[in-house]
């Protein structure tokens, strides 16, 4: 079951090798104007936001502009634009409908517009500055995005290192180490997921980097058909939320070696003492002895995005499985799947304006 999903999670290393030369070889000739704009924009809807939201620290260490990321109906209908911005619009299908009209908002105040999308006869593309295309296509739109989300991390940092004027060699060396490690998430994934089967409650925690995977985690754990995940940024996670957690229940704590690996001790801590069940998607086992770790490669934290979203696209998949729900159908507890569906793509193309 849901073997689609298992192949696109395995085609990420070579879907990395594939793109990165592409992107770098496009760059230069489509922005090389922006690189004097006084704030950059990054903007998109579901996965299209998570990604920049993880890679935000990233782009505020290595840019020598002022750097913002926001949802798509955020950025269309709040964001003051002006002609010394750069809008980068994201967009794999190139239809999101709100993205599109951030994308208007900022041509109309003469901002320039980058436009990253896999179809470059979309909409999106048609109306902004210029394209940045994704050449790598993944096998299905219809599964929760795993490769799709990973090259879109790919391009966002490619954007990074362009308007940096900065080669980051560790974009050169993430096709093996994403290859080692979906390989070796794969098993443990597996067996966390049957543990779990019947839990009906998963929670992400996060902070900095780790807080864009939160959100994405929890989102795929909703398109397989419902499954009941929250996610939350690590320190608020304790001023309430906690009060959400039954003795038994789940918790993935998300942290990578950096500036808040204390406080995610200290949460994790925190978590036993009630009673939770604490995951930690991590490379540092040794700070966390009183949990089970599922192991990310040894990135920077900036760039851990790229190492520990692979941990939560492999639990996805695993529980998914294990409860028996057909990423695909999703048949898990959406009752009409079809109906729920039919309210997403009404939701996310209507053209609907102010």
């Amino acid at each position: 079951m849901n073997e689609v999903m298992r192949d696109e999670i395995l085609d990420q290393p070579e879907a990395l090798r594939q793109t990165l030369p592409s992107l770098r070889h496009q760059l230069p000739s489509l922005i090389s104007e922006a690189k004097d704009a006084e704030r950059v924009i990054f903007t998109g809807s579901g996965d299209s936001y998570f990604a920049p939201l993880a890679l935000e620290y990233a782009a505020r260490r290595q840019l020598p502009m002022d750097v913002f990321v926001l949802p798509s109906q955020m950025a269309a209908r709040y964001w003051p634009f002006s002609s010394r911005d750069l809008l980068v619009a994201i967009s794999i299908s190139g239809e999101a409908a709100r993205t599109v009209e951030a994308a208007r908002a900022a041509r109309k105040s003469e901002a320039s517009v980058l436009a990253v999308t896999v179809n470059q006869s979309s909409t999106l593309a048609n109306l902004s500055t210029a394209t940045l295309s994704i050449p790598f296509r993944s096998r299905s739109r219809q599964t929760p995005h795993t490769t799709d989300y990973l090259t879109t991390l790919l391009t966002i940092s490619a954007i990074i290192e362009f308007l940096g004027n900065y080669r980051f060699s560790v974009l050169d060396v993430l096709p093996d180490m994403v290859s080692h490690s979906v390989q070796a998430l794969e098993g443990p994934c597996s067996d966390i997921g049957r543990a779990l089967k019947q839990m009906e409650h998963f929670y992400f925690l996060g902070t900095g980097p780790s807080f864009g995977t939160a959100h994405y985690a929890a989102a795929k754990f909703w398109e397989v058909g419902g499954l009941r995940a929250f996610h939350f940024e690590l320190e608020e996670f304790g001023h309430g939320p906690h009060m959400l957690v039954a003795p038994g229940d789940p918790i993935f704590v998300i942290a990578p070696g950096g500036q808040s690996s204390d406080r995610a001790s200290l949460t994790v801590a925190s978590l036993n003492l009630i009673g939770a069940r604490s995951f930690v998607i991590t490379e540092n086992t040794e700070l966390f002895s009183d949990a089970q770790v599922l192991h990310t490669p040894p990135l920077d934290e900036e760039w851990s995005p790229f190492g520990t979203c692979l941990s939560v696209q492999w639990l996805c998949w695993a529980v998914a499985t294990a409860k028996g729900y057909d990423v695909v159908a999703k048949n898990s507890l959406a009752a009409n799947p079809k109906l729920y569906e039919q309210a997403h793509r009404q939701l996310i193309r209507s053209s609907s304006s102010v």
